[in-house]
């Protein structure tokens, strides 16, 4: 599964400490960050089950773009959602 956040995301903030990005409240690239081990790792991609991991991160500053989405490649499905920007600028 792919996440798909407004094309002019540039950044993410972790807002719980994690495994893999670290300290709360730390800003990270997006959509390709480093884990706290130094290796890629990629906030666009939703990790397997079996990973039994959870991250929550929110877009860093107000979004230029109301929609964002989430792909699943297996299937070939993709879920759209629209919202007025301007009602709500953070995601």
């Amino acid at each position: 599964m792919e996440l798909i956040f407004p094309k002019a995301t540039t950044g993410i903030l972790n807002v719980h400490d994690s495994i893999n990005l670290g300290k709360k409240n730390t800003i990270h690239q997006y959509p390709i960050t480093k884990n706290i081990s130094g290796q890629d790792y990629y906030l666009n991609k939703v990790g397997k089950k079996s990973y039994n991991n959870t991250e929550k991160y929110y877009v860093n500053g107000p979004v230029t773009e109301g929609q964002c989405s989430i792909y699943y490649p297996k299937h070939n499905i993709l879920y759209s959602v629209n919202f007025d920007k301007d009602k709500m600028p953070y995601l």
